[in-house]
């Protein structure tokens, strides 16, 4: 672990890539070699433990993204973070932490949603969204953020109605030009929008 708490493991199977079942390789927009990047982003979405969305992307282009959201979206969703982190106690819960051993942080991260800590096992519908440098994943808690992070679809609705129009309607112009449609299905807009991208 290095000062800033952060501490490096393999990169889980769950944030392979479902469909080339490997690791992912480029950024979706740019085509990056992500294992050569500085760091980078995987978001994936589950129905019934399916994968229905998924990619990577550089950091870069991740920035690019977010800095392309309203700014009425970006200020909500910052006030939201900082007071679900004053409300979880989160000094309480950095303590608590830093007694676990990484390999059992970086399970219950991945296992338990990062706001209300319901089980990943009990939710029919979920996300995981993780940070990345070269082939390992960074494992942090910093409040009011982590990673890796699983947000349940009730937790994840509440900050999807924070998302401004303009912010909807980039996210689904991002997804037409690089993902392709998701199965109507599984995927119903908004709530495919990732409220922890």
């Amino acid at each position: 672990m290095d000062a800033n708490g952060v501490f490096f493991e393999a990169i889980p199977t769950d944030f392979w890539s479902a469909f080339l079942e490997r690791p992912f390789q480029n950024c979706v927009c740019c085509q990056c070699d992500l294992p050569q990047a500085s760091a980078y982003v995987i978001q994936k979405q589950f129905v019934r433990n399916e994968v229905v969305l998924e990619m990577a992307i550089c950091q870069a282009c991740r920035q690019e993204l977010s800095e392309s959201f309203s700014e009425e979206t970006r200020d909500r969703i910052g006030k939201k973070l900082a007071e679900n982190a004053q409300n979880s106690a989160s000094s309480h819960r950095s303590t608590e932490y830093s007694l676990i051993s990484p390999a059992d942080l970086l399970h219950r991260f991945m296992n338990r949603c990062f706001l209300c800590g319901r089980a990943r096992e009990t939710s029919n519908r979920y996300s995981l969204t993780g940070l990345f440098c070269g082939d390992q994943i960074a494992v942090q808690y910093s409040p009011p953020s982590q990673s890796p992070v699983m947000v349940c679809e009730v937790c994840e609705k509440g900050y999807v109605e924070l998302l401004s129009q303009k912010t909807r309607d980039t996210w689904e112009r991002f997804v037409e030009q690089f993902l392709g449609d998701p199965p109507e299905s599984e995927v119903n807009t908004p709530h495919d929008i990732p409220a922890f991208f």
